[in-house]
């Protein structure tokens, strides 16, 4: 049997998610969610498998509640694994990053057509930095964090006092924006149950959370861009430029999300069912 569950909305305190089996037990549900400490209100939805939860964010997580969605789903279906999604955000470019967008093509153009134009490198690097920053100050107000993959913008500042700010502005541009330009596979860890003991206060579960790895939907031209741009600029290899934009993209895909850091435990929850 395939379960699963896919997180479709979350707000501080108010998470969505739609299961792809029903409940054929919804007091199952109900016990392992709604009678925990945080917990304000669950309502289910059998025909559309729709489960929307009410806490308190400073007393549960949404990570629990996600877990004991699943922990719930699995036992209800005799215990067999439960796959959880989340379908990675999607954001439209802000102005700054198409402003530096369209200066970062005009001096790769004129860069590749050998007639550059005198300070478009710079340009390039200016507007990507500032677009760069742009970004980071956005996230710091949303969030009070920025997201990681803009600490390359201090790599183009340095670049930029070298003479070498092009290929920087490239690595920049591509590790900050570009993953808003392609569709990422959703990001998966699968819950499934390997101990059950009884203890004081009710049976507590041990569930084990390993990472899936999705698989690709296809391969975007876009993907392999900035390695193609960085070998045409520098001739060099293109592996460093590729490896770190892959590194950045694979700590960002889940950056911000409900599932972020449960695909790197291995060793369980311990969850108490009242």
């Amino acid at each position: 049997m395939s379960l699963s569950l896919t997180i479709v909305h979350r707000l501080p305190g108010r998470l969505r998610v739609r299961v792809s089996n029903p409940f054929r037990d919804p007091e199952m549900l109900t016990r392992h969610v709604s009678h925990h400490d945080g917990m304000l209100g669950l309502d289910y939805t059998p025909a559309s498998g729709s489960v929307l939860v009410r806490s308190d964010p400073e007393v549960v997580a949404p990570e629990e509640i996600v877990l004991r969605i699943g922990l719930a789903l699995s036992l209800d279906h005799d215990a067999a694994p439960v796959r959880v999604f989340s379908s990675p955000r999607t954001q439209q470019l802000a102005p700054s990053a198409v402003v530096s967008g369209a200066v970062l093509l005009g001096a790769v153009v004129s860069r590749a057509a050998g007639d550059a134009v005198p300070g478009a490198d710079l340009a390039a690097g200016g507007t990507t930095l500032w677009a760069a920053l742009d970004h980071a100050w956005a996230e710091i107000r949303e969030r009070g964090i920025f997201d990681p993959e803009v600490a390359s913008a201090f790599l183009l500042a340095a670049a930029m006092l070298r003479g070498r700010a092009l290929p920087a502005a490239l690595l920049t541009w591509f590790s900050t924006f570009g993953r808003h330009l392609v569709e990422a596979p959703p990001s998966a860890v699968e819950v499934r149950p390997v101990q059950m003991t009884a203890g004081d206060g009710g049976p507590r579960y041990e569930i084990a959370v390993n990472p899936v790895q999705a698989e690709p939907r296809g391969v975007p031209l876009l993907r392999i861009v900035p390695s193609l741009l960085w070998y045409s600029l520098t001739g060099g290899s293109a592996g460093f430029a590729s490896g770190l934009i892959h590194e950045m993209r694979e700590v960002s895909k889940l950056h911000h999300s409900v599932l972020e850091g449960l695909g790197t435990t291995t060793g369980g929850f311990p969850l108490r069912v009242q």
